[in-house]
């Protein structure tokens, strides 16, 4: 557990835009995308729920079961010939399959998705949060606008079972 003193040593804090996303499906013959032009992500909050047990006149406070939010936004820029919107696209069709209906085993279409936040030279990771049995259950519309020349982002919400730190 770091002390008062490790903290007081920081001398070179994280910095918030040094980061990418590597996303690995397990579908047969995907290969892992890899995408360091992500605009916006957070990473997903760690929660605990609280059990109150009163007795007498003071009431007691012990941990109960994780109760963390199991879903991430990632907002993506996407390049000229969409290949980011369309490998989300592709994949969410895989796990729908609109011409058949769903009733894909969940083993084909999840994957991990790892955000590695690296050190101050932009090339050594400093930590890795792993999102694991991950897929994306919704892409935001994309908004084409003649008044701006801003990039064209999307936004994919992905749902996962499990986040670690690698």
């Amino acid at each position: 557990m770091a002390s008062i003193q490790d903290i007081r040593g920081v001398d070179d804090p994280s910095r918030a835009y040094e980061w990418e996303v590597e996303i690995q499906t397990n579908g047969a013959g995907s290969e892992p995308l890899v995408v360091q032009r992500a605009q916006n992500v957070s990473i997903p909050e760690t929660t605990i729920d609280t059990i109150e047990i009163p007795y007498k006149s003071r009431t007691s406070y012990y941990a109960g079961r994780e109760s963390s939010g199991h879903t991430v936004d990632i907002e993506f820029f996407d390049s000229e010939s969409h290949d980011i919107y369309k490998f989300f696209k592709n994949w969410l069709e895989l796990i729908s399959d609109s011409k058949v209906g769903g009733g894909v085993n969940r083993a084909d279409y999840a994957g991990t998705v790892t955000i590695t936040q690296l050190k101050h030279n932009s090339t050594e990771p400093s930590i890795k949060h792993q999102l694991g049995i991950a897929f994306p259950t919704s892409i935001s519309d994309v908004s084409l606008d003649y008044s701006s020349s801003e990039h064209t982002t999307f936004t994919v919400t992905m749902s996962f079972d499990w986040n670690v730190i690698l």
